[in-house]
């Protein structure tokens, strides 16, 4: 009789288990940081920061995700073509760097949380920079 419970609870867990491996990831972002040169950019851009504050993206892969910041952003001109290659490059760390054309130098942080806990420590922050033409070409 014992056998079979532990049997049980075993066949319990490893259901579990699987169903968790087939649940889709819901990546959330949050924004952390607003300094005083970013505020100057909310101003230009037309856009709230306390709204920004306020507001959280959700996706379910990176990449839409990256989207949707920058499209909260008011920046054009990063199609997913380059999100996924600068994700690539920054393959082997969990807090990525968005390089982005701009007006202005500025950059804009993000907290990164994922919907399961065996992603949790994939992609953690987010880092969109901003910088004038000339400066982006060095990056």
């Amino acid at each position: 009789m014992e056998a079979q419970y532990i049997a049980s609870i075993q066949n319990h867990v490893q259901r579990l288990h699987a169903q968790a491996q087939l649940t889709p990831v819901i990546w959330t972002a949050k924004i952390t940081y607003l300094g005083h040169l970013e505020m100057i950019c909310c101003r230009h851009a037309h856009l709230c920061p306390d709204a920004l504050r306020r507001k959280q993206w959700r996706a379910f892969d990176k990449d839409t995700l990256g989207e949707r910041v920058l499209q909260a952003l008011k920046i054009s001109g990063v199609g997913p073509t380059c999100l996924f290659q600068q994700y690539v490059t920054q393959q082997k760390t969990s807090n990525k760097i968005i390089y982005v054309h701009g007006s202005w130098l500025s950059s804009s942080h993000f907290t990164i949380l994922a919907s399961h806990p065996r992603c949790d420590q994939e992609f953690c922050s987010l880092e969109v920079r901003l910088f004038p033409a000339k400066l982006l070409m060095q990056v």
